[in-house]
């Protein structure tokens, strides 16, 4: 197996564990979700309606296959150097793949003066501008950009609880995932 499957095998892995089992908690706006995957995605992945039953019963390796195919592959994730690829990735499952980019691009437009490349437009794209720009970013950064990357999801959490109230019995759990992410400085 070369190191890029074992990576993204570990991703997935790391996934999962973060996600949990089945939950149904009545503020979740996705609903009920097992290992994260809520009905609409089950139901969108296998081209018809799902029901509980069926979500509650859904293994973990068809929780990877969508993983892998949905939130890893087809926004271009592992394109991305192995420090970014883990916190997109992990924003990609928590928040949507676009909004995961999105949050991105737009942390690189925040330092894009310090690091020399123009702004990016926030499209939700991981086209050869947005890697280019992270490339070039994380050359004069290292780990800090990772860092300035969970410092934008953090607030990106912080004002969904302030815009929905409701929210906030996820906050702290949501908080403790993106420390969780961030990597030490030397």
């Amino acid at each position: 197996m070369d190191s890029r499957a074992t990576a993204i095998d570990r991703l997935l892995d790391d996934v999962l564990r973060r996600e949990g089992g089945f939950v149904d908690h009545p503020a979740d706006r996705g609903g009920p979700t097992n290992m994260g995957i809520t009905l609409a995605t089950l139901s969108a992945w296998r081209n018809r309606a799902a029901g509980v039953d069926e979500l509650k019963r859904l293994a973990a390796a068809d929780a990877k296959a969508i993983y892998r195919r949905r939130y890893f592959e087809e926004p271009g994730i592992g394109r991305l150097s192995a420090l970014m690829a883990e916190a997109v990735f992990d924003a990609a499952v928590h928040h949507g793949p676009r909004r995961a980019v999105r949050l991105l691009q737009e942390t690189l437009n925040e330092i894009a003066d310090e690091t020399g490349f123009p702004s990016l437009v926030t499209d939700g794209l991981l086209g050869p501008e947005t890697l280019r720009a992270t490339e070039i970013a994380e050359a004069a950064m290292g780990p800090y950009l990772r860092n300035a990357y969970q410092d934008a999801r953090a607030l990106l959490m912080h004002r969904i609880a302030a815009a929905d109230p409701g929210q906030l019995v996820f906050l702290a759990g949501w908080l403790r995932r993106t420390d969780k992410l961030r990597v030490p400085v030397a």
